[in-house]
């Protein structure tokens, strides 16, 4: 059965991700018994049709995460893809700061507009007004010609 992605937002365990990523592993590689985990994954059987199989999976085991095709050179290990997912769900707090984590969330309920409007309007020669544009669109005529 399809398994549940892990959203960025809950930050899973070391053992909850690295188990899933051993999981798809011997999916992939078709070969359940597989117990040594600390070879190079292109080492352990990987081909580079499994491998794309492989990052794909993993990809949306982890809901939110993106990996690079060439994630099994720059995460050769288990051990190096499990630190490198659980990176992605919670940024280190020194980079932030302290509090910066409230700031982020309090700003995302705050009300929010953009509000501007620019660009060449067809049929309007040099004057580009976009109320004359639109005033065009609505009495039908069709200033592009």
């Amino acid at each position: 059965g399809k398994k549940s992605a892990v959203a960025l937002g809950a930050a899973p365990s070391k053992d909850l991700v690295r188990s899933g990523i051993e999981g798809i592993l011997k999916e992939v590689l078709g070969d359940d018994s597989l117990s040594d985990f600390s070879s190079p994954l292109m080492d352990m059987g990987l081909d580079s049709l499994a491998a794309v199989e492989f990052r794909n999976r993993v990809q949306s085991a982890f809901d939110g995460v993106r990996l690079a095709s060439t994630v099994m050179f720059d995460y050769p290990t288990v051990g190096d893809l499990t630190d490198f997912i659980l990176s992605q769900f919670a940024p280190e707090e020194e980079e932030l700061g302290p509090g910066a984590v409230g700031d982020a969330a309090a700003s995302l309920r705050e009300p929010m507009s953009m509000v501007g409007i620019a660009g060449r309007y067809p049929g309007m020669g040099h004057h580009n007004d976009v109320s004359e544009f639109w005033s065009a669109l609505c009495s039908g005529s069709d200033p592009i010609q």
